[in-house]
């Protein structure tokens, strides 16, 4: 792979990463104390990797995702390199972000015998939104209220899993619990297995087709205006330092002792 500046030149308007997520301060915390109780519910949902995944934080090579948009074409939702094509695959988000393939839709809806479960969730929520000034509840007051006020309680896990969902999962503009998902979270907390990969690969695909699009057409054709991307790019990301190792911040060297790794500075784009 030869290096090759990107086409996004320093005046191309900014990026915002709005589905970017890092771990918040308690966040590993949480998981680590509710992972004895629910990690057998975790590993029958489908769900236990994806939720150990979302405790690392993963720093940000805008280069690297800049550079790899340049090369996607939508017309078949693919990296067109100049040595061949190449794609992020519903198995890759299994191996590299911890989604289960296989399962009921996301649009699952919950049996009677669950109603009870969201509706509990349901009237935490417009507890939120009565009784705090922003209305729609933050990321950090959702999981401080149910961590201090709901600790070994049902409701705690749900409460959890929702969290986790909006957050990692399902990620919007914006730091609120989406009500979106609070079928999915009662469903995961019976041990219901959803593929959440299906549901998560087209957001990716669409958005890498608008960072495409935008960095091709530059600031002529958006203005001032920011693009922003609302899926978990972190996962394209992996994705390239997996398979091209020169991007990733390690690769491998070969001594007589065998395979040692270094550290390397930023990788070019692929070619």
């Amino acid at each position: 792979m030869a290096k090759s500046k990107s086409r996004r030149s320093e005046s191309l308007p900014k990026i915002e990463f709005s589905g970017w997520r890092d771990p918040q301060k308690k966040w590993k915390q949480w998981v680590d104390r509710l992972t004895p109780k629910n990690s057998q519910i975790w590993e029958k949902s489908g769900i236990s990797q994806a939720i150990k995944a979302s405790t690392y934080k993963i720093k940000r090579d805008e280069a690297v995702i800049v550079g790899l948009s340049e090369y996607w074409a939508p017309s078949t939702n693919s990296f067109e390199f100049n040595f061949g094509a190449a794609t992020i695959t519903l198995e890759d988000l299994m191996g590299l972000g911890g989604y289960s393939v296989f399962g009921e839709p996301v649009s699952l809806t919950v049996p009677e015998k669950l109603l009870g479960m969201q509706c509990q969730i349901t009237q935490k929520h417009k507890w939120f939104y009565n009784n705090t000034s922003n209305r729609n509840p933050s990321f950090s007051c959702w999981m401080s209220h149910f961590m201090e006020e709901c600790e070994g309680e049902e409701i705690e896990h749900i409460g959890f899993l929702v969290l986790w969902l909006s957050r990692f999962v399902f990620p919007s503009n914006g730091d609120f619990v989406s009500r979106n998902v609070f079928s999915i979270a009662v469903h995961l907390a019976n041990e219901t297995r959803i593929a959440l990969g299906p549901a998560v690969l087209p957001s990716i695909y669409g958005d890498l087709r608008t960072l495409s699009d935008f960095v091709s057409n530059g600031p002529k054709g958006h203005g001032l205006l920011p693009c922003t991307v609302y899926v978990p790019m972190q996962l394209v990301q992996l994705w390239a330092w997996e398979k091209f190792v020169l991007l990733s911040p390690y690769v491998a060297r070969k001594t007589s002792d065998g395979d040692t790794w270094r550290q390397s500075g930023k990788g070019s784009n692929p070619r």
